[in-house]
């Protein structure tokens, strides 16, 4: 006769039976068909594989509405008994990494620990040869599966379970785990302010523009997209720290200069991994100098960074007593930013978003912009001198906060 071993241990206030196992005589688990009395789940925290940091730090959301940021997520776990469900944050195409609180209630057994995603089949964590303590311990798990390649937020339930000599016995589900997908890691300060990922901002981001999507170039576009659509048709500065609350006002109230829009696309990218940067785009005639020198004489045709006679950053000349600056009609310069994609023109991709635009360099963003607002030369009074034309040859752009 085969000798049963019988545990009846109290767990907790849902389990108060006991069930009976004896040797395997399988090589393939048998599942238990009575109530786990061998142990409990307490609590799913996820971390970042090791030495990779692919789990990122994630803020609590903050007034006002939400769009402020709050204090940093430490350890985001999923916790019922304390009644915690936080997000976690990781970097696309990575494997996620959770420390699992379990209790088997006998000690010195040999088990394995298993979660699998949704009510599927698929293995989704796996660690085996791990032994019990008796009490609540700790398994350190990289998941077999890796996260999608691409931009987005995901929502999932682990079913897990633990095989102990030849029979399973369900340990019950984990979530809905909301993790945040990013194509990189999170960039903190954006023009000289914080830029720190909430899961309100995150939902800003993904939602209608990044989701489902790998290419930082089209994310970019979608989501400069997305800032125009939603912002006003006047404009208007952007003096907020963070410059986030801003999203908090009423469409009639949601106006903004060109540079202050793209402020708020570069934020929003940066946000999840993608490196940008403000540009402003200036009048510009040849040559332009790859540096920024010592101003020309003042009869130079050349291309200044910084002019003899205004604090500006405009092109001006002096002709007798006459001061000329160069600009483009009705503004200064137009704002944009850029991301860098490995071209062979000048190695970026540009955007404007006042009038949302795609360039494929920045001789086409000042071209472009030429046609809308013509450069010219105007005196002090803005008395127009004379329309200039963009340089022939490709000239390197008077560009502020991008490459020459």
């Amino acid at each position: 006769m085969r000798t049963k071993k019988v545990l009846c241990l109290f767990l907790s206030p849902f389990f108060l039976v006991g069930i009976a196992f004896g040797d395997a005589r399988s090589n393939h688990p048998k599942r238990s068909s009575r109530a786990n009395t061998v142990g409990t789940l307490s609590r799913i925290r996820f971390i970042s594989v090791a030495g990779t940091h692919n789990c990122r730090s994630i803020y609590k959301n903050a007034a006002p509405a939400d769009w402020g940021d709050g204090t940093v997520i430490v350890g985001p776990e999923w916790h019922p008994s304390a009644k915690k469900n936080l997000p976690a944050c990781y970097i696309k195409n990575t494997r996620m990494r959770v420390i699992v609180t379990i209790k088997i209630n006998q000690a010195g057994q040999t088990f394995s620990l298993i979660g699998k995603e949704g009510e599927g089949e698929t293995e989704y964590f796996r660690r085996d040869d791990n032994e019990s303590s008796g009490g609540w311990q700790s398994v350190y798990i990289t998941s077999g599966q890796f996260l999608p390649n691409k931009v987005g937020r995901l929502t999932k339930t682990f079913k897990w379970s633990v095989v102990m000599d030849g029979t399973t016995h369900d340990f019950g589900s984990s979530g809905p785990h909301t993790i945040y997908v990013l194509y990189a890691n999170a960039i903190e300060t954006v023009e000289a302010q914080t830029n720190r990922p909430t899961p309100k901002r995150l939902d800003f981001v993904i939602d209608g523009a990044a989701s489902g999507l790998s290419n930082k170039i089209t994310i970019t576009d979608k989501f400069v997209e997305k800032v125009r659509n939603n912002t006003g048709n006047s404009y208007g500065g952007l003096s907020l720290t963070p410059r986030w609350k801003f999203w908090k006002y009423l469409p009639t109230k949601k106006n903004l200069d060109c540079h202050h829009r793209a402020v708020l696309a570069v934020s929003g990218v940066c946000l999840i991994g993608i490196q940008a940067y403000t540009v402003k785009c200036y009048a510009t005639i040849d040559p332009v100098p790859a540096a920024a020198p010592a101003p020309y004489p003042a009869n130079s045709s050349k291309n200044d960074y910084m002019s003899y006679y205004t604090g500006s950053r405009l092109k001006s000349r002096k002709i007798g007593a006459d001061v000329h600056e160069l600009v483009f009609a009705g503004n200064n310069f137009e704002g944009g930013l850029r991301v860098e994609d490995g071209s062979a023109d000048d190695g970026n991709m540009w955007w404007t978003v006042w009038r949302y635009k795609q360039h494929k360099h920045a001789r086409a963003y000042l071209s472009w912009y030429d046609r809308l607002h013509k450069q010219r030369w105007v005196k002090l009074d803005g008395t127009v001198v004379a329309n200039v034309a963009v340089p022939a040859l490709p000239p390197r752009v008077k560009m502020v906060g991008g490459p020459n």
